[in-house]
């Protein structure tokens, strides 16, 4: 009896780690996606309540990432084109974000933007969940 509860537990370990193996997104096998998505974050959430300071220090930075995000560094059986069409997208929407912060605009104008980034980022990640 003891036998089997050991196989038993020694059965749903394996399995959950495989799950858990399993589940670990695309995005995350991509390296220069997952830096952009981590300043992203760092710079978004404080946004979201107000505070424009560390979006603005660090757009260039973000704009920088974004142009890392091409082809040449895509893990091969993530490509396709509208993944590609995406990263476009959001590089461009990364620059006006750039520019917007520059032209010393408002931080009500200054959110619509980085909302545009934020979406597209995500609308990203799907599209990189679907190709698992």
């Amino acid at each position: 009896m003891k036998i089997w509860k050991l196989f038993i537990a020694l059965a749903l370990f394996f399995s959950v780690t495989v799950a858990k193996a399993q589940t670990q997104s695309s995005a995350d096998k991509w390296t220069h996606l997952k830096v952009y998505h981590e300043l992203l974050s760092k710079t978004f959430h404080p946004a979201e309540k107000g505070n424009f300071e560390p979006i603005k220090k660090e757009v260039q930075k973000l704009v920088l990432l974004a142009k890392d995000l091409n082809i040449d560094n895509m893990p091969p059986a993530m490509k396709s084109p509208k993944l590609i069409e995406g990263l476009e997208i959001l590089q461009n929407q990364t620059m006006l974000l750039f520019e917007t912060i520059q032209s010393k605009a408002e931080d009500k104008e200054i959110m619509v933007k980085f909302n545009d980034v934020h979406e597209t980022f995500h609308s990203i990640e799907a599209v990189c969940e679907k190709q698992k």
